[in-house]
């Protein structure tokens, strides 16, 4: 059957009809069935449907035969347009459980791929309306499950719309599909305080204070807890914690995607211990400077750093003196470049215990290429 426009047959194309022909013998006596040409009339076909079409002869090499007759003279044919239609799938997932709710929790079930490409006659094609993919658990889950399933499509009335089957003209791109059921294991992991700024050989033990939860309860798979072992809360900048002013901080609970906050804790509070600290303001004179590049030559402008603030226990306070304290430039930490500019300095007071100085503080420095 040749085509016409953008319809395609359906169904009709494998019809069987008989032709009796007559002529010499010399020209038909080895003719057979495909030397004989038949084709359907295509008059009147226009759109998408079913049509009685009459069968013709076609005799377009001129060879010497008459045909007198063809049964049955008419078929039945079924036109539709060739289409393709993206259809988003739906888990309808039963039976879902865990065998103890206090040590387990169920995951959002996910599908993969979401959307498969259907393929056939236009009339079949939107007779779809859904495409589910069911999942149906006899035992509670005490690990994540992956199963492999068929996708069941359906018409607007939840009837099935066979797709890939023998005898079914539409087909899909995917046969089965991928379900995962995450189940999550409920387990407390401990919280965990950071400190940036901290001296050398500053006694960062002897800093005492509490948190507002010293273990978080969360929810995640059995994989991923295997990579996390600890709830970090966030940094403490020493540099910034002046304990005669303030001595809480709250900090924003923040997990990774893949780890739930089982109880919603939003914020975890540090609490310094903060009894007996005092402050004194002091001016350094002790200014060094580290690990200048070999090529380089650095002298040091600045011959005081004045107002540095330190904090710390009365009874090392009481007795903290400006000879006490060393502020050092240290260059491994700095962009080396020629000229006179200010440089970061840190403010040290060794060997005297848990004291720490408050602020930023600068110094001017030359620096010369040798």
């Amino acid at each position: 059957l040749p085509s016409t426009s953008d319809l395609n047959v359906v169904e009709g194309e494998d019809a069987t009809v008989t032709a009796e022909i007559s002529g010499m013998r010399y020209n038909i006596g080895n003719f057979h069935g495909e030397d004989v040409r038949l084709q359907a009339s295509l008059t009147g076909v226009t759109k998408p449907g079913t049509y009685t079409l009459r069968v013709e002869a076609v005799n377009e090499e001129g060879r010497k035969y008459e045909v007198l007759s063809i049964t049955p003279s008419t078929i039945e044919v079924t036109f539709d347009r060739e289409v393709e239609r993206d259809i988003p799938l739906e888990l309808e997932l039963t039976g879902a459980e865990v065998p103890d709710e206090e040590a387990f929790q169920l995951g959002e079930a996910t599908i993969s791929p979401t959307m498969v490409t259907i393929q056939g006659p236009e009339t079949q094609v939107n007779r779809i309306a859904r495409g589910v993919v069911r999942a149906t658990l006899t035992e509670p889950l005490a690990a994540t499950e992956k199963l492999d399933l068929p996708i069941v499509f359906l018409d607007s009335d939840g009837n099935t719309v066979p797709v890939g089957t023998e005898g079914s003209l539409v087909t899909c791109n995917y046969e089965t599909v991928r379900v995962e059921i995450p189940v999550l294991r409920i387990v407390e992991l401990p919280t965990t305080l950071s400190f940036i700024n901290v001296p050398t050989d500053f006694p960062l033990e002897e800093l005492e204070y509490t948190l507002s939860n010293d273990y978080i309860t969360v929810a995640a798979t059995a994989e991923t807890l295997s990579r996390y072992y600890e709830v970090p809360i966030g940094y403490v900048d020493l540099s910034q914690l002046d304990l005669t002013v303030n001595s809480s901080l709250t900090f924003k609970l923040q997990l990774p995607d893949a780890i739930r906050n089982y109880n919603n804790i939003e914020n975890v509070v540090v609490e310094f211990n903060s009894e007996g600290f005092e402050a004194k303001t002091l001016s350094v004179r002790n200014i060094v400077i580290r690990n200048v590049p070999p090529d380089y030559d650095a002298q040091l402008l600045t011959r005081s750093i004045n107002n540095v603030r330190m904090i710390g226990p009365s009874e090392i306070i009481d007795g903290l003196k400006s000879t006490d304290l060393v502020a050092e430039i240290d260059f491994a930490d700095q962009e080396v470049q020629t000229g006179q500019y200010e440089v970061s300095v840190q403010i040290y007071a060794p060997n005297k215990g848990l004291v720490w100085a408050i602020g930023e503080y600068t110094a001017v420095v030359s620096v010369q290429e040798k």
